[in-house]
């Protein structure tokens, strides 16, 4: 068990678990449990971490986001949560190229 984590120690240990036998995907679903048993700071740092290397940029932003709210002067949350808000229109601009490729005419939007 992680200590400081309380009941969510076993949940983040699963999550860990996972990780280290490649399975982002188990992770991250480890990780939304414990994040919707009890916000921490910590957890949703873990949470943002994972849904950015599974390539969702929108959720890994709000779970940095969640977990600058909780705590922030945390220097490495802010520094995450910068570096998805960096990503975020760059997700953006290529969902909207893709659009207008499929459409052949500009989107407003996505």
């Amino acid at each position: 068990m992680i200590a400081g984590l309380g009941p969510n120690a076993s949940l983040i240990d699963l999550a860990d678990q996972a990780m280290a036998r490649g399975d982002v995907r188990q992770a991250a679903s480890f990780l939304e449990l414990a994040s919707q048993h009890g916000r921490d700071a910590s957890t949703l740092l873990r949470l943002a971490t994972v849904r950015r290397s599974l390539g969702d940029l929108p959720g890994a932003a709000q779970a940095a986001a969640a977990a600058v709210e909780l705590s922030p002067r945390n220097f490495l949350m802010a520094l995450l949560l910068g570096k998805e808000n960096e990503i975020a229109p760059e997700e953006l601009y290529r969902r909207a190229e893709n659009a207008t490729r499929q459409t052949g005419t500009p989107q407003n939007g996505i």
